[in-house]
């Protein structure tokens, strides 16, 4: 497992596991009301600070995610911009399913 600080994993390694682990998407099931409003909030903020959107490339609909692996750092660095410690736990959670740990 790679560590780091959290919010400091750099976005080529997220989209490197991502692309590695997951070719065709980062699939999720939100069962969390809060957390599919955080993902949509983050999905909807269009063109952000880094100029990147999420794009209809991936899909989220019925409280189903499937996040195209080279947007699911826009995603996640997303979740660190906001006071909210469920968005920030989200992130953790996702990161560590590919095998990446932040602290």
């Amino acid at each position: 497992m790679k560590l780091y600080s959290f919010g400091t994993c750099p976005d080529k390694v997220i989209q490197k596991a991502c692309n590695k682990q997951c070719p065709k998407g980062y699939s999720m099931k939100i069962v969390d009301k809060d957390e599919w409003v955080i993902i949509a909030n983050a999905v909807n903020q269009g063109i952000d600070s880094h100029l990147e959107v999420i794009t209809s490339r991936s899909t989220f609909n019925n409280w189903n995610c499937l996040v195209h692996p080279d947007e699911l750092h826009v995603l996640l660095r997303r979740f660190i911009d906001w006071d909210n410690e469920k968005a920030w736990q989200l992130r953790t959670d996702i990161l560590s399913t590919l095998g990446i740990e932040e602290v």
